[in-house]
């Protein structure tokens, strides 16, 4: 068996996610998105602007070396849970509502890159705490983001590697 190539950040992996947003969105939701440019680098900022956010960690072999992040815009969850208002008790659902879509998009990359022969296993979504969403959380990190509307609101998808 071939040993698995390491993720390099770059646009065939910013590809891969352009399809899974635009798979999951328009199959799952019928919803239209729109790509914006993606960047990589250690520079590149995540703004989390009101948005709820999720990881999944990324693993080759059972060892981590970084994370699949998805944050959307809380109107475009409200929108995919048929939401007329939102209330307190609410945001666990938006939260889940985060997690469920990260799940389906990172089902998506991992199957197009792994065919590839890349060798990521599957993680479940975890939302990222609010210590989490600061500024300099990831600022060492080597980022690619990608970011998107979905039904124009705004949203992005990164992938952020600690190697």
């Amino acid at each position: 068996m071939a040993e698995p190539k390491f993720l390099v950040l770059d646009d065939h992996i910013a590809s891969s996610v352009q399809k899974a947003v635009d798979q999951t969105f328009s199959a799952a939701f019928q919803i239209p998105t729109k790509m914006d440019v993606w960047h990589v680098g250690r520079n590149v900022p995540l703004v989390f602007d009101s948005l709820h956010a999720a990881q999944i960690v990324l693993t080759q072999q059972s060892i981590a070396f970084g994370f699949f992040i998805a944050a959307f815009n809380h109107s475009l969850l409200t929108k995919v849970l048929n939401l007329e208002t939102v209330q307190e008790q609410d945001v666990a659902a938006l939260e889940d509502a985060a997690g469920e879509i990260t799940n389906m998009l990172y089902g998506l990359f991992k199957a197009s890159v792994n065919g590839e022969g890349y060798g990521l296993a599957m993680g479940l979504p975890k939302t990222l705490a609010e210590k989490e969403r600061g500024e300099n959380a990831f600022a060492q990190w080597e980022k690619l983001c990608l970011p998107f509307s979905a039904d124009g609101q705004k949203c992005w998808v990164a992938i952020v590697q600690n190697h």
